[in-house]
């Protein structure tokens, strides 16, 4: 078995094996999955790393596979043990892996998520908030993780403990322009990317105007929630608030690790879960178009914006702190969620 070989296996039968010395993977019909596949099909048949980067560049697939390196003993070992039980539990599930191949790919972060809160009644404590938020983190591994790469492939890191960049800003202009405010900030802050291997890829911004008015941005890498899970973190991190500030007891059990889902998600590959849903899908679709015209009329943006975010009611962020003789401290918001990429 050859390099070749593995590649016309991952390609299908209409590659040409004499078509690559001058055409590229993608041209050949390869694809980024195709690319992880043939990548660990290497590692555990032939002991060999290829590059991502090389496959999904524009040179020849000999060329890229040309730049094909040894792994390691151990490496391969540790490979093939992972193929007979299931992914590695620090590994990452199947969709972290596409999100990470296309961020080693462009070198930013396309996948933020930005969810904005206005407090629309009454006063967020910042304080009891940090610490609704630091109870949150405490019981969500995924909020504490870490990502690098190294021989045996890209793996989790989940940190003890972890405080996120917390920023502040003072509006102190008109207060009818607090939401636009708000809303362009938060533009410009979001385009700043993630370091993936440095620190668990979730930040927080405050915003406070002199008349009173807050709102609270949380800011995402897609590798860590998406547009439900980040619902969830936050009803959980109000529910910590409202506890904290005399409510009812957050009623949470212990978190779900990423290793569950990616076990589940093995289970399901296995019990042929996902071909069944891939054959009703590609019976479902055929006929349909392979080329879809879109209008032309509307000229591309120099830059890339997020699209106006629909607003939806959510319940109360706090319930009163009660104490004989001092008035309660409640808040109420409206949340403000906008995902998708950022540049």
């Amino acid at each position: 078995m050859t390099l070749d070989d593995l590649a016309s296996a991952v390609l299908g039968t209409d590659a040409d094996s004499a078509s690559f010395s001058t055409q590229s993977f993608i041209e050949l019909g390869g694809d980024s999955l195709r690319a992880m596949r043939l990548d660990a099909m290497a590692r555990e048949q032939l002991g060999l790393h290829i590059p991502l980067k090389a496959l999904l560049g524009g040179e020849s697939l000999t060329t890229a596979l040309g730049q094909a390196e040894a792994v390691a003993e151990g490496a391969v070992a540790t490979a093939a043990a992972d193929a007979s039980v299931g992914q590695d539990p620090k590994g990452l599930s199947h969709t972290q892996r596409g999100m990470w191949l296309i961020e080693s790919i462009t070198g930013g972060s396309p996948y933020n998520l930005v969810f904005t809160a206005f407090v629309d009644e009454g006063k967020l404590d910042l304080g009891t908030f940090r610490a609704a938020v630091a109870a949150t983190i405490a019981r969500n591994e995924g909020l504490r993780t870490v990502f690098d790469e190294g021989d045996d492939g890209v793996v989790r890191k989940v940190l003890d403990e972890y405080t996120p960049d917390f920023r502040t800003f003072t509006h102190d202009g008109d207060p009818a322009d607090f939401e636009e405010y708000v809303q362009r900030t938060t533009d410009e802050e979001s385009r700043r990317p993630f370091d993936l291997k440095a620190a668990p890829a979730v930040r927080f911004l405050h915003f406070a105007d002199p008349s009173g008015r807050q709102a609270v941005v949380l800011t995402a890498h897609h590798m860590v929630l998406d547009g439900w899970s980040v619902g969830l973190t936050l009803k959980e991190i109000f529910a910590h608030y409202d506890e904290l500030e005399g409510g009812a007891p957050a009623a949470f059990g212990p978190g779900v690790s990423l290793s569950a889902l990616i076990r589940s998600q093995d289970e399901q590959r296995a019990g042929g879960t996902w071909d069944r849903d891939a054959a009703f899908w590609s019976d479902h679709l055929t006929g349909v178009p392979t080329v879809l015209e879109l209008p032309a009329d509307r000229q591309r943006p120099p830059s890339r914006t997020r699209r106006e975010p629909a607003s939806r009611s959510t319940s109360a962020v706090a319930r009163p702190r009660r104490s004989p003789g001092a008035p309660g401290n409640s808040a109420s918001h409206r949340s403000l969620c906008c995902s998708g990429p950022s540049a």
